[in-house]
C-alpha cells in the first residue's frame, strides 16, 4: 500500500489522526476529496468526518452548532434516529470544527 501511496496515484487521509491505515481516507488522485454517500451498512462512527461535515453544511443553517438540533438533523439525513451518547460526543466534536 505505501508504494501505491508513493506513486502519488492515491491520497491517504487520516482524518481521525489514529495513524496507520485503519479507519484512513482512501481514493484516486484527482477524485472528490468528499463524497456524500448513503449510510449503508456503516455505523456513524464509520462514516469519515468530512463526510459529517459535508452533511452539516448540507442539512444545518449558519451558524452551525454542536447542539441537539444539529445532531438530529445529521442523523435524520442518514435515517438515524438513536443518539448515543457516543453518538453525541462524536458529532459535537465534528460540528464544533467548523
Amino acid at each position: 500500500m505505501n508504494l501505491v501511496i508513493q506513486s502519488g496515484n492515491i491520497i491517504k487521509e487520516d482524518e481521525n489522526e489514529k495513524g496507520g491505515i485503519i479507519g484512513c481516507v482512501v481514493r484516486s488522485n484527482g477524485s472528490p476529496s468528499v463524497v456524500v454517500r448513503e449510510l449503508g451498512p456503516r455505523n456513524l462512527d464509520e462514516i469519515p468526518p468530512s463526510e459529517l461535515t459535508a452533511v452539516a453544511r448540507k442539512v444545518l443553517s449558519e451558524p452551525i452548532k454542536p447542539d441537539e438540533k444539529s445532531f438530529r438533523a445529521i442523523l435524520d439525513f442518514y435515517g438515524l434516529t438513536r443518539l448515543t451518547a457516543h453518538g453525541r460526543e462524536l458529532l459535537g466534536e465534528i460540528l464544533s470544527r467548523i
